[in-house]
């Protein structure tokens, strides 16, 4: 099963605060919904592990992530692993930044690849879980960094 998500919002900070921000695990991690533990950081890799609690999906997960591209104050694209009792997702999230206004503008794309009984057990819940798990992490990332209205 494959998930596509997309999209764009906007912070006060500057391109090279929100970049220093959204690329340190330290600083990032801990807003994702679900988030437990952040382990085994070091400079291009980290693991975090997530306490999941959906009806169909319950316990905890952990996902390997890894840097694939980093352009410092633009540009940054993670592959992660997650694993499930259920089953497996691979992602990749990448995110492209530009000045406007005084602040930035935040360009975002994910796409997973769902395996596993977690694919056909969770099949119509797994999107929409997606949607509204980014959506309160981009609340938070814009706590954190000042919001700005979208143009």
């Amino acid at each position: 099963m494959k998930i596509a998500l997309d999209g764009q919002f906007e912070v006060a900070a500057a391109p090279e605060r929100a970049f220093a921000f959204l690329t340190d695990p330290q600083h990032f991690a801990p807003l994702l919904p679900m988030f437990r533990e952040l382990k085994d950081v070091d400079g291009n890799r980290f693991r975090i592990v997530l306490d999941i609690g959906v009806p169909q999906i319950r316990g905890r997960a952990e996902a390997e992530v890894s840097f694939v591209e980093r352009v410092t104050n633009r540009k940054a694209a993670f592959a992660t692993t997650v694993r499930h009792a259920l089953g497996v997702a691979d992602s990749t999230l990448s995110f492209t930044m530009s000045e406007k206004a005084g602040g930035s503008s935040i360009q975002w794309t994910c796409e997973s690849i769902v395996r596993g009984t977690l694919a056909s057990l969770a099949a119509g819940l797994l999107k929409p879980l997606a949607k509204r798990n980014v959506a309160a992490m981009i609340e938070s990332v814009q706590r954190e960094l000042g919001a700005r209205e979208a143009a």
